[in-house]
């Protein structure tokens, strides 16, 4: 009798498929770029990126407690499934509370970003060096499916926070896929940065067709009016939320900010270099979170139902296999990108120099392991994190802007490495220490 893969494999698998894919379109995309465009115009689409990655702060880490909390609320669920939900009316509430909370939330958030954004990529880029390239109405588009594409966190923590996690990395998936496609036929056709804001916005709608296609019963039911929550977002959520804004702001500061860095006190060339390299490292680190994130949800219900040794030793197994996939993914690039430059492949050519690219490698897979800690200990609705992420944040934003000013790409993979090592590593061990120490003394 043949051996079954358990669900928690089965959710994993399909998390790290969706994440290796996104990793092939990605390269597929710098491929693309190096000849669809000059390394001028490459400079700009990365820092549209960066910019865009705004969006996770104005996410201000909802997605993360919504998820966490509807796992929590799940372990009175009777039956679940893409068109049926039976759970006791007063959970039933508090998730309806969630989704009403959120959608406002992101509403209201959608349209402050979509003016903050515009004007901030507007001062930034403005503000750079003369290029010529044509950037400014692309980037109002790209502003605006941003804020548009922000509407679909909600959905996808929702549906991970009920355990359909399969079903949301396919849909990941999707929107990756049509984000792709559309991005590629716009530059291939000749129009350049006009074709970033389709492409997200063909995402957005990918996301919103396949999860009303698929759980259409299920998202009515948790629309439908209910008075009866006893959901008390400033107490509950709140807490939570505004640590989880700071981290995910500081967050900001330790990746997204590198590539601006680049731009205005660089060039747009080095920006593009920067950009394509940290997409490259965030691929990595997307092959090791795959793995962690999956399993959040059930971590999350574990912990909700006092079996805290389980929770932690799936956290223990899931952080190793992230590390290891991380390695083994960081370790093949290397390989691939030193046999094309040995080919004469140009596409390398937009890249940092490999030396370069292996010191934010090795630094994204430290990253990887920290990570790993630190959403297994949101997993029971705590924010422990918030001072690894600001003093990590605090240091790494000055050593870039350093590192840029000294040696260029060389100088910001120096700084990225010793601040990880020196500031980041110390400051997780002491905070997972301290948090196992009082939750040991919480439970008993």
């Amino acid at each position: 009798m043949r051996a079954r893969l358990p669900q928690a494999g089965w959710e994993g698998v399909v998390a790290l498929a969706a994440r290796l894919a996104n990793v092939g379109f990605n390269a597929v995309t710098i491929l693309v770029l190096a000849a669809a465009v000059s390394s001028v115009e490459q400079g700009y689409y990365f820092t549209f990126l960066s910019l865009v990655a705004l969006v996770a702060l104005a996410d201000a880490g909802l997605t993360t407690v919504l998820m966490q909390f509807l796992a929590h609320e799940r372990r009175d669920v009777v039956a679940l499934r893409h068109d049926h939900l039976d759970v006791p009316a007063h959970a039933l509430s508090r998730m309806r509370a969630l989704v009403r909370f959120s959608i406002l939330w992101y509403a209201v958030l959608g349209a402050l970003l979509c003016i903050l954004l515009w004007a901030g990529g507007y001062a930034l880029m403005s503000g750079g060096p003369s290029s010529g390239v044509d950037w400014k109405t692309p980037w109002v588009v790209a502003a605006i499916a941003a804020a548009l594409d922000l509407t679909t966190l909600p959905l996808m923590a929702v549906l991970m926070g009920l355990g359909f996690v399969r079903t949301a990395y396919v849909i990941r998936l999707a929107k990756v896929c049509a984000n792709a496609v559309v991005l590629w036929v716009g530059l291939a056709l000749g129009f350049g940065l006009y074709a970033v804001g389709p492409g997200i916005l063909a995402g957005t709608l990918a996301v919103f067709a396949v999860s009303i296609f698929r759980f259409r019963g299920l998202i009515v039911r948790l629309l439908q009016p209910d008075d009866a929550s006893s959901l008390n977002w400033r107490q509950e959520l709140f807490p939570m939320m505004w640590r989880l804004a700071i981290s995910w702001m500081a967050g900001y500061f330790i990746f997204a900010i590198m590539t601006p860095i680049a731009f205005r006190l660089g060039s747009p060339v080095l920006a593009g270099q920067i950009g394509a390299s940290v997409g490259i490292i965030q691929a990595v680190m997307m092959v090791g979170h795959a793995v962690v994130e999956s399993q959040m949800p059930r971590m999350g219900l574990l912990a909700s139902q006092g079996r805290r040794r389980e929770a932690e030793g799936l956290a223990r197994k899931t952080g190793t296999i992230a590390i290891a996939l991380a390695t083994a993914a960081s370790v093949g690039g290397m390989f691939a990108l030193v046999a094309a430059s040995w080919l004469g492949m140009t596409f390398v050519d937009r890249l940092l120099p490999l030396a370069d690219l292996a010191l934010f490698l090795a630094a994204a897979v430290i990253h990887v392991g920290l990570a790993a800690i630190g959403n297994y200990l949101r997993v029971y609705r705590r924010e422990p994190f918030l001072v690894v992420s600001l003093i990590t944040g605090a240091a790494m934003a000055p050593a870039t802007v350093l590192g840029c000013l000294i040696g260029g790409g060389t100088g910001m993979g120096v700084a990225f490495i010793v601040v990880t090592v020196m500031i980041a590593v110390p400051t997780t061990i002491v905070t997972l220490r301290k948090f196992n120490q009082n939750l040991e003394v919480s439970q008993c």
